[in-house]
């Protein structure tokens, strides 16, 4: 029982003590992205390769819209299928 607690107590100085990982930066985000008219941002997600936006227009369509991430310049664009 000594050598469990004993195990216990290491794992956690040691995994308390480890320097964390360093994550690289995100890009820096576009001033402003443009989505059409009538559209209602759903939500908003980034990454390094790009800034997507979910979107749903007024005939209830829902999109994710790609941009890049430093210029706002659109990239891609995909349907979202609800069954």
């Amino acid at each position: 029982m000594i050598l469990g607690i004993l195990t216990v107590a290491a794992a956690l100085v040691i995994r308390i003590a480890s320097e964390p990982t360093a994550h690289a930066p995100l890009a820096a985000a576009p001033e402003a992205v443009n989505v059409p008219a009538g559209e209602t941002i759903l939500a908003v997600g980034a990454t390094r390769e790009a800034l997507a936006v979910a979107t749903r227009d007024a005939a209830g369509a829902e999109r994710i819209r790609l941009f890049h991430p430093e210029t706002g310049a659109p990239i891609g664009e995909t349907a979202i299928r609800r069954e």
